[in-house]
């Protein structure tokens, strides 16, 4: 990946965090690693200002910290830590998607059909990283359809910490399986459209991954 110099610095910026996510998300950066600027300045070819200040807003955002002797790795989320992190994502999940049924139109279930079939042929394929992938879409389609701004911000404030973990819970067949019937009555219930149903639904999903993880 390289970035054209003449791109505004804020996009730059932009892109790197980006990038450095998505090295998480598939495990391209386990916790705890080291990550340094150079590299990734080399790997996308610009300076290291834009670097610089991705890695702050990184470290902001709860995914990178500064260590003394070893500069900036991937934080490592505790036991005590992911355990609140998930019972604060339940709550928010359940009224993110209650929220959402006012904007769940014909098309909006269209895209969740397609992401579903997109799951049931990585199971086949026992392709865990394109399975993770779906799972993730999953949830962009729900955050991008909820009209609550807030709601909206504090997903995806949570759900960016949880990345550090979270492709642990599809780690073999057994668990994209599990997942699978999940998200298929999830979007069962989300077709019937009753908003505590949805609520309960959406919020006893992240607790049960929480208490299985």
């Amino acid at each position: 990946m390289s970035l054209d110099g003449e791109e505004p610095r804020g996009s730059m910026v932009e892109a790197v965090q980006q990038e450095v996510e998505r090295m998480i998300i598939t495990g391209e950066l386990e916790a705890g690693a080291r990550i340094s600027e150079q590299s990734i300045a080399e790997r996308l070819g610009i300076s290291r200002g834009p670097v610089r200040e991705a890695f702050r807003a990184l470290t902001e955002a709860g995914l990178l910290i500064g260590q003394r002797n070893r500069g900036v790795v991937v934080r490592e989320i505790g036991r005590e830590e992911l355990r609140d992190l998930y019972q604060v994502r339940a709550a928010i999940e359940g009224e993110l998607a209650a929220a959402a049924l006012e904007r769940l139109t014909s098309d909006v279930l269209f895209e969740f059909d397609l992401v579903q079939r997109d799951m049931r042929d990585a199971l086949k394929q026992q392709d865990t990283a394109r399975y993770f992938a779906a799972n993730v879409q999953f949830d962009a389609i729900l955050v991008a359809t909820c009209p609550n701004e807030t709601l909206r911000d504090l997903h995806r404030s949570i759900t960016r910490k949880m990345m550090l973990v979270r492709r642990r819970r599809l780690s073999g067949v057994d668990d994209m399986k599990r997942s699978f019937i999940a998200h298929s009555h999830l979007l069962e219930i989300l077709r019937k459209g009753d908003p505590d149903e949805v609520r309960t639904a959406f919020r006893n999903f992240i607790l049960e991954a929480r208490d299985r993880l």
